[in-house]
């Protein structure tokens, strides 16, 4: 009887002619089928149009063998065991690769480095209060200390009452963001070493603001936390999944409890949801904004399974006009007029699903603070069954807004 060969088979002697006549075919017929075709202008929809891949590999094969048959090149190892970022040649076609690697048995899955975002990039904005600048000495300014002690919206989450029996002592959260300004004297004295997943180094200056102003929020809501800046995003507040996929495994391997992504995409990626998979299997609680785009689509990873994705309120308990809704939220907090650390020194004013999210984190370090035996299935539950129902307030809107409005002092006493 005839035996039937795989073509991908390091044992069939037809592999590399078969093999090498397929990809040179598949090579050009993509580079003439893409010919023709204009300029794309990416979105926060789209996938990242750079030339870059992420591969995954099954245990013990070699990437290098594989790059070498396409004609790929290694950017680097990722944090994911078997996963690695290769660069397409310039005038081949990513999707081409992309078909190819997919038809590889050797390959678990391939997909594109897609772009991310900060949730404020997508439509929020960070409004400098002129006012709000340090002391000559460095010290906080108390005018603006005091704005942000009685802003409404610690008022609607009953948070003075919830910080007498909590402030989150002995937890650590992870902002994935932009980074910090580490000098800023509102936060200053609650960060840890952080990491910096562009480059691979411990600098996470905040260039952008936004992951400051983050980071201010988790403060005003748990002050005695530690806060670990995981910068995953650059200056135009932008990133990939890989760097995103490093920064939460560097975060889990490095004792956060607690995990904040105030950004996010409307593409599956396999790699983020197989990251946040990684830590949540760590025993961390991952905490991410709904989305700025007033939609129900699925944005990631907030609508990841155990995820607890984060709509916005206004100041009358109805959906903030901008945010996400439906599978992106399992809970709301205020999200408009919010006040917070500018990166720059001094405070803004800060729209956005993006500083909704820490208010979820910093409220989960104060129930684990108290309750250090809860699992993070625990803390989820003791947040969202002690939420206040927003379908009174906002009839539209109020049955896709999660479990409802946070309610600090009841989520962290158990009522």
């Amino acid at each position: 009887m005839s035996q039937c060969l795989n073509p991908f088979s390091n044992s069939n002697p037809l592999r590399s002619k078969i093999l090498r006549f397929f990809v040179v075919f598949l090579l050009l017929f993509g580079m003439f089928a893409s010919s023709g075709s204009g300029p794309t202008v990416p979105t926060a929809r789209a996938a990242d149009s750079s030339n870059q891949i992420i591969v995954q590999l099954l245990p013990g094969q070699d990437i290098l063998s594989i790059d070498s048959l396409l004609n790929l090149t290694l950017v680097r190892t990722l944090g994911l065991s078997n996963t690695y970022l290769v660069a397409v040649p310039l005038g081949s076609s990513v999707s081409t690769i992309l078909t190819l690697l997919r038809l590889n048995p050797l390959v678990v899955f391939a997909e594109p480095n897609y772009r991310l975002y900060s949730t404020q990039a997508q439509q929020a904005f960070i409004y400098y209060d002129n006012n709000s600048a340090p002391l000559p000495d460095g010290s906080p300014n108390p005018q603006a200390v005091q704005t942000a002690t009685n802003q409404w919206a610690w008022q609607r989450i009953d948070l003075e009452r919830s910080q007498d029996v909590s402030e989150g002592q002995n937890m650590l959260v992870a902002a994935l963001d932009t980074g910090v300004n580490a000098n800023h004297p509102a936060i200053k004295g609650q960060l840890v070493p952080g990491y910096n997943a562009l480059d691979g180094s411990a600098n996470v200056n905040d260039d952008n603001g936004h992951g400051t102003f983050v980071a201010g929020v988790i403060s005003q809501v748990a002050p005695q936390v530690s806060i670990m800046p995981v910068k995953v995003l650059n200056s135009q507040g932008q990133g990939t999944v890989a760097d995103a996929s490093d920064g939460i495994l560097w975060a889990a391997n490095h004792n956060a409890r607690i995990i904040n992504m105030s950004l996010g995409l409307y593409t599956n990626s396999i790699l983020l949801g197989l990251s946040v998979s990684y830590a949540q299997d760590r025993g961390d609680l991952v905490v991410a904004s709904a989305g700025n785009s007033g939609t129900a689509d699925k944005r990631y990873p907030a609508a990841y399974p155990g995820v607890i994705g984060v709509a916005a309120t206004d100041s009358y308990n109805h959906k903030a006009s901008f945010s996400n809704y439906g599978d992106n939220a399992a809970v709301s907090a205020p999200g408009v007029h919010i006040y917070s650390a500018y990166y720059t020194g001094g405070y803004a004013y800060g729209d956005g699903t993006s500083f909704a999210a820490p208010q979820v984190a910093a409220l989960a370090a104060q129930v684990w603070a108290k309750n250090p035996g809860f699992t993070p299935s625990t803390v989820n539950n003791r947040i969202l069954s002690n939420s206040v129902s927003l379908v009174t307030s906002d009839p539209t809107y109020g049955t896709l807004l999660g479990a409802g409005l946070l309610n600090n002092f009841m989520a962290v006493n158990g009522l």
